[in-house]
């Protein structure tokens, strides 16, 4: 079975594609089954996107690893927009864009092309702040 660690510890120069860790997220705390923690309401997010719906709202990032040399990470959101896994690449980093703490993160680990760990993670422990209204 391939090891499987999920947690923020994002490594450095990793790029958060023009947004820093602190920007996005606050007291972020991976358990056994559930994320909590603060995520920020962030506007002007072109880097993540170049649709203007999807350039602002609550982000979460997640680092994820595997002890297994050549395993392959997988990741996808539950009751999000959009519910595809994404592999992750050799930075082993995720930024989702959370719209509600009903969803839940997958993540999966496989090696010689079978899943063989599986994570799921639910968000109720997240707090997303609303948008600031000026």
């Amino acid at each position: 079975m391939t090891s499987l660690a999920v947690d923020t510890d994002v490594p450095q120069g990793v790029s958060l594609l023009g947004k820093n860790l602190d920007d996005l997220q606050e007291g972020i705390g991976i358990g056994f089954s559930g994320i909590s923690g603060t995520l920020h309401y962030v506007t002007g997010y072109t880097g993540f996107s170049g649709d203007p719906e999807e350039q602002e709202g609550n982000y979460l990032v997640l680092h994820c690893d595997s002890e297994t040399d050549g395993a392959t990470i997988k990741v996808r959101l539950i009751g999000g927009k959009n519910e595809g896994w994404v592999t992750l690449d050799s930075d082993k980093t995720i930024i989702l864009r959370i719209m509600s703490t009903d969803e839940k993160v997958v993540v999966a680990s496989s090696a010689d092309g079978k899943t063989d760990n599986q994570k799921v993670y639910d968000l109720k422990g997240l707090v997303l702040e609303p948008k600031e209204e000026s």
